[in-house]
C-alpha cells in the first residue's frame, strides 16, 4: 500500500518494472533490456468511432490524464507510439500496450471476491457497484517514463 500511495503522490517510474525480453513479437526477434523505438498504427476498430475518439481525448486532456506531445511531423515522436483500439460494446477507448508489456515484469495480485466483500459489509447494507473506466487517470508517469506511452490521433501525438 505505501508503494501505491507513493505512485499517486509522486508518479510512476516505468523503469522500475522493466525486465529483459528475449523472444518474438509479430515475427520480429528481440533480445534487449528495453523495448526498441517503434511507431504502431491504430487498430482498425477505431474507424467507426471517429467522433467518439476525439471527444474522449478532449475530456482526458481537460482532466490531465493525457498530454499533448505535438504535431506528427513537427516533433520527434516518443520512443513508443502505441496503437489505440476501441472496445465497441461500451464503447471504451484503449491503449494497446502488448508490445511494451513484453518488457514489463509480472506483478501478480488478486482482487477481492464477492465473498471477501461480504465479510466487510454489515447485514441489510446496500452494495454499491462501480465500473470505473478512468481509475488510473489520476496516476501520472515520471518525466522519463512518458516516452513509452505515446499514441497518435488526428495528426497529433499524445502521451
Amino acid at each position: 500500500m505505501p508503494q501505491v500511495l507513493n505512485w499517486i503522490e509522486n508518479s510512476v517510474d516505468v523503469h522500475e518494472f522493466f525486465q529483459h525480453f528475449k523472444g518474438c513479437y509479430k515475427g520480429e526477434a528481440h533480445d534487449s533490456a528495453l523495448p526498441p523505438p517503434r511507431v504502431f498504427q491504430n487498430h482498425p476498430s477505431c474507424k467507426p468511432f471517429v467522433k467518439f475518439i476525439p471527444a474522449t481525448l478532449l475530456v482526458r486532456l481537460a482532466t490531465g490524464a493525457i498530454s499533448l506531445w505535438g504535431k506528427v511531423g513537427e516533433v520527434q515522436p516518443p520512443h513508443l507510439v502505441m496503437p489505440l483500439t476501441v472496445e465497441p460494446s461500451k464503447p471504451r477507448l484503449c491503449n494497446d500496450n502488448h508490445f511494451l508489456n513484453l518488457w514489463i515484469a509480472d506483478r501478480p495480485f488478486q482482487l477481492n471476491s464477492l465473498r471477501d466483500d461480504m465479510r466487510y459489509t454489515p447485514l441489510d447494507s446496500f452494495q454499491p457497484i462501480c465500473d470505473d473506466k478512468s481509475g488510473y487517470d489520476h496516476i501520472f508517469f515520471s518525466q522519463s517514463s512518458r516516452k513509452y506511452f505515446g499514441f497518435q490521433w488526428g495528426g497529433l501525438v499524445f502521451y
